[in-house]
Formats: C-alpha cells, sequence, structure tokens
C-alpha cells in the first residue's frame, strides 16, 4: 500500500469513529465508502504477478539523431486470471504503461533515450510496477540495469578549399614521416626514387628506401575554442552556439580522417587533448567520445599555447567565433587558420 492508499484508509477510519461518537450519519457513510473503496481495489488488483522481464538494449554509442530505443519485454507467470496493467519507470524518461492480457504472452513496451544533443545520457535502474490507476497500492515486481548512451555531436560537412595546399603537404608528411629516421625497407611500386639509399642498394644487390616515422606528437592541431565568454551570455543561446561549433569541429574531423592525416584534437583549456594517427574508420571514435563531453570553460583560455608547443605543431585549425583571439597566444611561425565556428551554411550529415 502506497503513502495515498494508508492516508485513505486512516482518513476512512477517522470517518467512520468520530461519526459514531457524534453520531454524525454523512461521516459514517464517508468513512465506510473510503474503507470501502480501499478493500474492493483490493480485491480487484488480485495477487502480485510473477513476471520474466527480458530488456533490449541500445548501441551504447550513437549519433545525434539517431534512435536509441530500449525494449522492455514482459511475460506474465501461468496462472494469471485477469490482465494486469504495469508501469515501467527509468527517471528521467518518461514513464509508460503496458497491458498484459494472457499468460505467457509477451508483451513489449519501448522506452526512447533522447538523443536530440550530444553528451552522456544516464539511464537510472528500471523499475516495473504493479498497481491501481489511483496509486493506493504499488508494488515492484521486477527491476532491470540501466546504461549510459554516449551520444556523438552531428557532423556539419566542412569543405576547407582553402587549406586544400597545406592539407596535402602534410598528408605527404605523414605517409613519408620526414621527421625521424626508422629503418631501411625493400622498395614497392610507389615509393619515392629519393627516398632510396643507394649504397644500401648496391650492397645488397636490390633497392631499398629510408623509412621515416613523424616524431612524437602530430605536426596539426585542431583548436577548439571552449571559452565561454566567447559564446554570448545567455545561458540557453552560449549553449546551442557551443553546441554548432562542436558539430563543425567534427566536420574538420570527418575531413582530416578521409584525407588521411594525423593530426591531434585540443581545447583551449587544454583539458582535452587527443592524438589521432589515421587507419580507417575507426579514427573517428576517440575524437567524437571527446567531442561528446567537452564543455565550455570560464578560463581565460591561453594554457593551450603551452600543449601546441609539446605537439611540436606546425598548422593549427582553430574553430572559434573570435579569429583574432588564438593569432594572440599562437607562435607567429606557425601556420594558423581560423574555422568560424557560428558557420550555419554548413549542412548537418
Amino acid at each position: 500500500m502506497t503513502r495515498l492508499g494508508r492516508e485513505v484508509l486512516i482518513a476512512g477510519v477517522l470517518l467512520t469513529g468520530v461519526g459514531w461518537l457524534i453520531d454524525n450519519r454523512m461521516w459514517i457513510a464517508l468513512g465506510i465508502s473510503a474503507i470501502s473503496f480501499i478493500a474492493v481495489v483490493r480485491l480487484v488488483l488480485g495477487h502480485t504477478p510473477r513476471l520474466h522481464c527480458e530488456v533490449r538494449y541500445p548501441a551504447r554509442e550513437v549519433h545525434a539523431g539517431d534512435d536509441a530505443s530500449l525494449t522492455v519485454r514482459l511475460t506474465m507467470a501461468h496462472g494469471a486470471w485477469l490482465s494486469k496493467r504495469l508501469q515501467i519507470e527509468a527517471d528521467p524518461l518518461p514513464p509508460t504503461t503496458i497491458d498484459i492480457r494472457r499468460a505467457r504472452q509477451p508483451a513489449d513496451s519501448v522506452l526512447v533515450i533522447p538523443t536530440t544533443r550530444r553528451g552522456l545520457v544516464k539511464v537510472p535502474p528500471i523499475r516495473i510496477t504493479y498497481g491501481d490507476p489511483w496509486r493506493l497500492f504499488q508494488c515492484a515486481v521486477a527491476r532491470a540495469e540501466g546504461m549510459e548512451v554516449l551520444v556523438y555531436p552531428r557532423i556539419r560537412r566542412v569543405t576547407l578549399p582553402e587549406l586544400r595546399g597545406q592539407l596535402d603537404a602534410q598528408r605527404m608528411d605523414t605517409r613519408y614521416g620526414e621527421d625521424e629516421f626508422h629503418a631501411l625497407r625493400e622498395y614497392v611500386l610507389g615509393d619515392e626514387p629519393r627516398r632510396i639509399h643507394w649504397r644500401s642498394s648496391a650492397r645488397l644487390g636490390q633497392l631499398v628506401v629510408r623509412q621515416h616515422v613523424a616524431a612524437s606528437g602530430s605536426k596539426l592541431v585542431l583548436l577548439l575554442d571552449n571559452r565561454a565568454a566567447a559564446y554570448g551570455r545567455g545561458e540557453a543561446d552560449a549553449e546551442a552556439a557551443f553546441d554548432m561549433a562542436v558539430e563543425r569541429t567534427a566536420g574538420v574531423v570527418q575531413a582530416l580522417v578521409q584525407r588521411g592525416l594525423d593530426f591531434a584534437l585540443l581545447s583551449a583549456d587544454a583539458a582535452v587533448t587527443v592524438t589521432v594517427t589515421h587507419n580507417g574508420g575507426q579514427a573517428l571514435e576517440p575524437v567524437m567520445r571527446a567531442l561528446a563531453v567537452v564543455q565550455t570553460s570560464t578560463g581565460s583560455g591561453i594554457t593551450f599555447s603551452d600543449a601546441v608547443r609539446k605537439l611540436r605543431a606546425s598548422t593549427v585549425l582553430v574553430v572559434s567565433p573570435e579569429p583574432e583571439w588564438a593569432l594572440q597566444h599562437l607562435p607567429h611561425q606557425l601556420t594558423t587558420v581560423w574555422v568560424d565556428a557560428h558557420d550555419v551554411s554548413a549542412a548537418a550529415v
């Protein structure tokens, strides 16, 4: 019995007793009605059903706007003689009701996990309760584990024609590793002739080339301006503006991965630092996880300059609504390119 049910029962007993003492028939009738109502509701509910609960969980990492439905399948044990109405609760998701008409006939209920905005959505343990519509009687008949869903930001397609020459040069550096000598290897079709080590080739009797690897750190850095002051003062407007910047950053990341480039993602407060080594489609995942949870910072946002130096960056792509901001804190010898964080013309994909 719930708190409301106990209060109704106590009120009924008090009305009946006080009405009997003062010889007030109306109070007596109201008290007996309340007690009778409690008894009838309990009789109609019958015994507590025995249930088998099966939950089909969605993927734990999805993109914003994708379906992330959680399906609860309930099966009532044999012997139930009345249909049962159950309620499924998993705050903050809205509660849903499910009717089980027959024993051993499964019934499904779908809980939709919101994926309209990036971030970590926490679904607490699921509670299946059985009771009456007035919530006089209610008890938990089954439970299921909760889960967490990481919602990636939308990817806004970004075309960077002004960067084509610089990114192609960066791709050549990544491909041929012009930083540090690693080893000699056998020549394969497609290797540049300038990489051939002629002295070793003559000694071994076959063509060998010098293999270089990039030094630790990435020459290309993608800098996301996450200063709260850069995105307005209104909380809702600032949140929407920063989400747009994150979506634009995701578009730049996709463009870099498609070009096969190694790079590092860095936030203005240096709280987010992800180095990506190109390995096909999997290169997107670590960056998307970081972009899903990155938040604005109330700091000045100048701590990134030391991180840029440690990464040995030669080119910095800055995603910010203020193009002059990063130039004040970056070394002058770096190639710095600004990507407008508020360009709403970019299409979401």
